[in-house]
């Protein structure tokens, strides 16, 4: 069965927080997201769906030590992992929490050839479905830090799940997994062996509650940098967060304009707005520098 890739389509201006845990299995991860799950209204939890993966793979006749039937394992793996985020980051709540999220498929389709020695160039054959996947990244993740002794007392106490892939993952993937993650800027670090379960909980609850905190976007629709205007500073600024939302009305970046001395006709809804359409303005190819000097000699006139 080859397995084509779908036209997804993803939005994700409008999609809630997305974050991920992630770790070594026996972490905490699953216990952590029941916690969150059992004590908030607002943010939508989503478990991992490996046993439809696994019922779909006991199907076939899959062999992944060869390259071709490891390419069609891994485009089910990120066929499943794009339908999952679509379906967590459609229902309401604030912030989507992943037991592993779209960058733990990411990570073990390009590099768990390396665990039975082989290197293959498995971008060059899934450049598109990785593209796809790529759209589903969370914006943080947290990866829950456990020594082997505490890993393996989790194990041994998990009366639900026997874990037979445990040994395999711990020597040969977790090596790999840690070095990868050091590449990546979006990563947060929790210890876990000292944490009793309600506490590993709350932790990871309260880590979650600050990612909501936070100004998701870097620029303002006026060219204000959030993160280098002083007006944030003071008063918290969170104009950015939704950018469809119209750019003047209550707006808190008219204030930010109006504190700096800056004269708007305080008309603007979108851009480019019908003031600005006597100008030449390309949207397509993004002229972003022109539509701001276009804007301060409209609005400082």
């Amino acid at each position: 069965m080859s397995v084509q890739p779908k036209n997804t389509n993803l939005d994700n201006s409008k999609r809630p927080k997305v974050l991920s845990l992630q770790g070594c299995m026996a972490s905490g991860k699953t216990t952590a997201l029941k916690f969150i799950e059992s004590n908030t209204d607002d943010v939508i939890a989503s478990f991992e769906w490996d046993d439809e993966m696994t019922n779909v793979l006991n199907q076939h006749n899959y062999d992944k030590s060869v390259l071709k039937d490891y390419i069609e394992v891994q485009k089910i793996w990120i066929d499943k992992e794009i339908r999952r985020y679509i379906k967590a980051t459609e229902m309401k709540g604030n912030s989507v929490v992943f037991d592993f999220g779209a960058e733990e498929i990411e990570f073990h389709t390009l590099y768990w050839p390396r665990t039975i020695g082989q290197a293959w160039d498995v971008e060059k054959y899934l450049h598109k479905e990785l593209g796809e996947l790529r759209k589903c990244f969370p914006d943080k993740i947290l990866f829950l830090k456990a020594s082997e002794e505490k890993l393996r007392s989790n194990k041994l106490s998990d009366s639900v799940r026997q874990r037979r892939y445990f040994e395999y993952y711990f020597n040969k993937i977790m090596p790999l997994k840690e070095e990868w993650m050091k590449g990546l800027n979006n990563v947060d670090y929790l210890e876990v062996d000292n944490l009793p379960q309600e506490q590993l909980g709350n932790e990871v609850l309260n880590w979650v509650r600050r990612q909501k905190e936070q100004i998701h976007m870097v620029e303002s629709r006026c060219g204000i940098v959030c993160s280098e205007c002083t007006f944030k500073e003071k008063k918290g600024c969170k104009g950015c967060v939704n950018i469809d939302n119209p750019f003047w009305g209550n707006c808190i970046i008219k204030t930010c304009c109006e504190s700096k001395s800056l004269n708007n006709c305080g008309e603007c809804s979108e851009i480019p707005c019908d003031n600005l359409k006597r100008f030449s303005y390309d949207e397509e190819q993004g002229d972003k520098g022109k539509r701001i000097e276009q804007c301060k000699s409209w609005c400082n006139r």
